[in-house]
């Protein structure tokens, strides 16, 4: 979710908007529903039924949230700071369940597969929250574009999953969507000063003439008076006067902006847990930072078979990919055939010598 912007825009006002945007998301009746309510207008009554926000609706738990932040220079063809928001939904069950099949039978003619309700369901969820976010961001003063949302589910593929991963490799983007909220402040390339993360920013400029003091910290001393940086050499006491460097400047800018804001925020606990979807997000804020202990990974039972043996050697020199095409084709039964193709010595059960 991001806004539209240009490299005059101030950081602080951009990264406003965004959070007023987000604000408007889950900030109202739209996201959390409303009561049923009596009105009165012109000496009348006029009544109004409860209303269940999106959060009920869906069935979404919570949420977690990543800002990201990058700074493209103008003077190489960026367009300033560009902030934008990475959300991941937890739904505690299938967002499909909100809609009503049999009005959904009756629009399309026809029974509807459950993989078509479930985009249905998505696609209102997502026009319900860019209409709030664009009244957000308009309401901050600045804009967004009808551009299109894209909501996918990510779910762990299991040792595919882990095997792409390992490698840095070809996962897809719901794979990577979750990647970059653990990291986004440090996942994008900073090769060029067009699209630079903060600290890709900062590397570009301790790497330039700019900071031609910091390879040597010991021999030189610096401090700020007002715009102006001295430098003072401590070999023969001169001190220097530079006006800020732009580049200083743009990072001073986000210094300054980004001081108290939070990069990674999980939605709040609910004091009071009444209702099904609170207890489940309760569940998953208690779950985080929960380590298991080799011994707790050995002592968990798979019920699993012996179907061969693969010498360490073997193993070792297996790419992840693989190694995870390895571990599929055993549970489809093509153990043997995977290894022919693949020229991985496999000995399979009854020809493995006993453990010693």
């Amino acid at each position: 979710m991001t806004v539209r912007h240009t490299g005059a825009d101030p950081l602080e006002e951009v990264w406003n908007a965004v959070s007023a945007g987000w604000r408007s998301v889950t900030g109202g009746y739209g996201w959390v529903g409303r009561k049923a309510y009596i009105k009165k207008k012109a000496g009348r009554e006029y009544f109004f039924q409860a209303e269940p926000g999106d959060r009920k609706q869906f069935g979404i738990a919570g949420t977690i949230r990543s800002t990201e932040v990058t700074y493209g220079d103008p003077k190489t063809g960026g367009s300033g700071w560009h902030v934008h928001l990475h959300v991941l939904l937890i739904f505690a069950n299938d967002p499909s369940s909100s809609i009503d099949s049999a009005k959904l039978a009756l629009i399309c003619g026809a029974p509807m597969p459950a993989q078509f309700e479930r985009a249905c369901a998505l696609s209102a969820l997502g026009i319900r929250l860019y209409e709030r976010w664009e009244k957000g961001v308009r309401k901050a003063g600045m804009s967004t574009s009808w551009a299109g949302f894209d909501l996918r589910e990510i779910t762990d593929e299991g040792a595919s999953f882990i095997g792409n991963y390992l490698t840095k490799s070809t996962y897809d983007v719901a794979a990577k969507l979750g990647a970059e909220v653990a990291a986004s402040m440090n996942t994008k390339d900073t090769r060029t000063v067009s699209n630079l993360t903060p600290f890709g920013l900062l590397d570009t400029i301790v790497k330039s003439e700019q900071s031609f003091w910091w390879d040597r910290p010991k021999v030189h001393e610096t401090w700020w008076e007002g715009a102006v940086l001295n430098v003072a050499n401590l070999t023969d006491g001169e001190i220097r006067e530079y006006p800020t460097p732009r580049l200083w400047r743009t990072w001073l800018e986000f210094e300054s902006v980004s001081a108290g804001r939070r990069q990674i925020l999980w939605s709040h606990q609910k004091k009071k847990c009444v209702t099904e979807l609170d207890k489940f997000w309760t569940e998953c804020l208690a779950a985080r930072g929960r380590v298991r202990t080799d011994q707790d990974i050995v002592d968990v039972g798979y019920d699993g078979d012996l179907v061969g043996e693969i010498s360490m050697n073997t193993w070792v020199t297996l790419s992840p990919e693989v190694a995870v095409g390895l571990l599929e084709a055993t549970e489809a039964g093509e153990l043997a055939k995977f290894c022919d193709e693949h020229a991985i010595a496999f000995i399979p059960t009854g020809e493995v010598n006993p453990p010693i």
